[in-house]
C-alpha cells in the first residue's frame, strides 16, 4: 500500500504546484494584461490561417531571428481553443502560456522526487521555482521565452522520468521539446543542450549501439524542425514582425507604404551590423579566450539564484553562496555515488553551460536570460538535499518548504505590480462599443498613462471596429471605459 500512499501524495503536491502557479498568473489577466508592442505584433502575426503563420521564430532584440515559428504555432492554437472564453483578445496569450507553464512546472514535482530528491525537498524545490514573480508576470503576458521555459521543463520532466528506459520515441519527444525551446528564444539554448546530451547518455547505458542511434535520432529531430526556418530564410512565408519605435499610429515596425494594412513586417538590420549570433561567433573566432570569460561566471553566479530566490528578501551574496553551497553538494553526492549521472548532469551541465555561453556573448546579458535555468534550479535544489543524510535532509526540506511558503504574500504582490497594465479593462470596454458603433476610425488612443495608441487600435479592430486611415474620426477611451469621438484634419 505504500508505493500507492505516496503516488497519490505526490499528485496531491504537483496538484497544489499546478493550481497556486496557475492562479499567480492568471488572476485578473482579463483585466490587466500587459498589452504592447511585443504582445500586439504577436497576437496580430497568429489572426489569419495557420498556413499564414510566419516560419520563424519572434525577432531576436540582437538582430534576425529566432529559429523556428513553434511559439507562433502555440498562439494560433491558443486563439482556437480559448475563443469561447477570451474571445478575439490578446490575453488568450497569456492565459495559454501561463496554463502551460504551471502545468510544466507541476511535472517536475514527481521527476524530481524520481531522481532521489525527498518528496518534500521536490515539492518545495519546484514551487520556489514555479512561483518567481517575474517569469509568472511574462507567462501572463505570453512571452516567447516563457513558453520556451516550459518546453524544457517539459523535456527535463520527461528524460528523468524516462531515463531507465530511453526509448526512440521517446528520445524523439524530449529532443523535439528541447529544440522547440531553442527555437523560441535562443537563451534555452544553454539548458537544451545538455538535456540532448543526457537523452544520448541515458540510451548509451543499453550499449554504444543504442546511443548512436539515440544521437541519430536527436540530430534528425532538430533537423527536420528547422526546415521551416530553412524555407524562410529563401522568402517563403510571412514576414516576422519586429517593433518600432513607440507611439507610432500604425502597428510598431511597419513603414508607412505598407501594402497590407494588417500584416506584419520583418527590417533587417542594416548592412554590415550582423546580429548578435553572428558577432559572438566573429568574437570567439578572433578571441577564443572569451569562452572562459569570467562575465559569464558572474553572470550565473548572481542572476539564476536571484531570480529563484527574488521576494525572500535575501541580499545577492547570501544567493550566491547558497547555489555554490548546492553545487558543491550535488557534485559531492555524485562522487559518492548517492546520486545518479542523468540527474545531476541535468542540473549542473546547465550551469557550466550558461557560463560559457554568457561569457561569450557579444551583447548585453538581462536579467530573463536566467529564465530557462530555473527548473534545473528546482533540480539542484532537490538532489542537493537529498545528497544530504536522511535527517540534515528532512531539516532542510522543511526549511525549504517554510521559506518558500512564508515568501509566497510578498511574490503575489511583486506579480501583481510587474508587466500589468491596468488600463487594459478600459481599453477592451472602449474597443467594444467603438466595434458595435460601426463607424470607421483612423485611430483608437487608449486610456492615459503613457500606454501607447497601437493598443487600443489594435484590440478595436480585433474586435471588429473599422481602421481605416482616410477617416478624419479618431475614439478616445478614457480611463473609465467610456469612448469620446474627435474629429481632426
Amino acid at each position: 500500500m505504500a508505493p500507492r500512499r505516496n503516488s497519490f501524495v505526490t499528485l496531491l503536491a504537483a496538484a497544489a504546484v499546478f493550481a497556486w502557479a496557475l492562479w499567480l498568473r492568471v488572476d485578473g489577466v482579463s483585466r490587466d494584461f500587459w498589452l504592447m508592442q511585443d504582445q500586439v505584433g504577436d497576437w496580430q502575426a497568429v489572426q489569419g490561417s495557420f498556413a499564414s503563420l510566419p516560419l520563424t521564430g519572434p525577432a531576436k532584440t540582437g538582430g534576425g531571428t529566432h529559429l523556428g515559428p513553434f511559439y507562433y504555432w502555440w498562439l494560433w492554437l491558443s486563439r482556437q481553443v480559448l475563443a469561447p472564453w477570451t474571445g478575439p483578445l490578446p490575453h488568450a496569450m497569456g492565459v495559454s502560456t501561463s496554463l502551460l507553464d504551471a502545468a510544466a512546472f507541476a511535472l517536475l514535482v514527481p521527476a524530481i522526487e524520481s531522481a532521489g530528491a525527498p518528496l518534500l525537498a521536490s515539492f518545495a524545490a519546484t514551487l520556489l521555482a514555479a512561483t518567481v514573480p517575474y517569469e509568472a508576470a511574462l507567462a501572463r503576458a505570453g512571452w516567447n521565452p516563457c513558453f520556451a521555459l516550459a518546453c524544457l521543463d517539459l523535456a527535463l520532466v520527461l528524460l528523468l522520468l524516462g531515463r531507465h528506459r530511453m526509448s526512440l520515441p521517446r528520445a524523439a519527444l524530449v529532443a523535439a521539446l528541447a529544440w522547440a525551446a531553442v527555437a523560441s528564444h535562443l537563451s534555452a539554448i544553454v539548458v537544451a543542450l545538455p538535456i540532448l546530451a543526457c537523452v544520448v547518455a541515458a540510451a548509451g547505458s543499453r550499449g554504444v549501439r543504442a546511443a548512436a542511434v539515440a544521437a541519430a535520432t536527436v540530430i534528425g529531430v532538430v533537423l527536420a524542425m528547422q526546415v521551416p526556418w530553412m524555407l524562410a530564410q529563401r522568402g517563403y512565408g510571412t514576414p516576422v514582425w519586429i517593433p518600432g519605435p513607440p507611439g507610432e499610429a500604425s502597428l510598431p515596425g511597419r513603414p508607412p507604404a505598407a501594402a497590407h494594412e494588417d500584416a506584419p513586417v520583418a527590417r533587417e538590420p542594416a548592412t554590415g551590423t550582423g546580429t548578435a549570433v553572428t558577432r559572438t561567433v566573429d568574437a570567439i573566432g578572433s578571441e577564443p579566450s572569451r569562452l572562459l570569460s569570467a562575465r559569464g561566471l558572474r553572470f550565473v553566479a548572481v542572476e539564476p539564484p536571484a531570480l529563484l530566490l527574488r521576494s525572500l528578501w535575501l541580499p545577492w551574496p547570501v544567493s550566491t553562496a547558497l547555489l555554490a553551497a548546492a553545487t558543491v553538494l550535488v557534485s559531492a553526492g555524485l562522487v559518492r555515488g548517492r546520486l545518479e549521472p542523468v540527474p545531476a548532469a541535468l542540473a549542473l551541465l546547465p550551469l557550466a553551460v550558461a557560463a560559457i555561453a554568457c561569457g561569450a556573448l557579444e551583447a548585453a546579458l538581462p536579467s530573463y536570460f536566467a529564465i530557462p535555468l530555473l527548473g534545473p534550479l528546482a533540480l539542484l535544489a532537490g538532489l542537493a538535499i537529498a545528497s544530504l543524510p536522511a535527517r540534515a535532509s528532512a531539516i532542510c526540506g522543511a526549511a525549504l518548504l517554510a521559506a518558500t511558503l512564508l515568501g509566497q504574500p510578498h511574490r503575489l504582490e511583486d506579480r501583481r505590480w510587474e508587466h500589468a497594465w491596468r488600463w487594459y479593462g478600459p481599453a477592451v470596454l472602449g474597443a467594444r462599443e467603438i466595434a458595435m458603433r460601426g463607424s470607421p476610425v483612423r485611430a483608437v488612443v487608449g486610456p492615459a498613462d503613457g500606454a501607447a495608441e497601437q493598443p487600443a487600435t489594435s484590440l478595436a479592430r480585433w474586435l471588429g471596429a473599422t481602421i481605416d486611415p482616410s477617416s478624419t474620426t479618431v475614439a478616445r477611451i478614457s480611463r473609465d471605459g467610456s469612448v469620446r469621438w474627435t474629429a481632426t484634419p
